[in-house]
């Protein structure tokens, strides 16, 4: 049994990863119709992060992924009900590897 399988039975929660696709003619980004579901554990988390802007923004959650492969940075995450906002652009990504194997990667929103 991986690492990985071994951790989802404490990840409660599913949510989507739409990828993203390309941005449209007024700079908003677009993303793949459908999105991969994946275990996760959504906890409520504020905390001040400097985005890849550089820029200073605040996140609501933290998203740990059992995942197969790091999503782009670029993704929109998809979250149950009852978090909110539903829809959700990733702030800050870092993926874990356990012997140079990907564990799970935790996701601000």
């Amino acid at each position: 049994m991986s690492a990985r399988a071994s951790m989802v039975h404490l990840m409660p929660h599913k949510v989507t990863v739409k990828a993203f696709v390309s941005m449209d003619e007024y700079g908003a980004p677009t993303y793949a119709a459908t999105g991969t579901e994946y275990s996760a554990r959504v906890i409520g988390d504020k905390r001040r992060l400097i985005n890849g802007k550089g820029e200073e923004v605040m996140t609501n959650y933290k998203v740990i992924l059992a995942v197969g492969t790091v999503p782009d940075k670029r993704d929109q995450i998809t979250l149950p009900t009852p978090f909110s906002p539903v829809d959700n652009s990733i702030l800050k990504l870092e993926a874990s590897y356990i012997e140079k194997s990907l564990h799970h990667c935790t996701v601000f929103v």
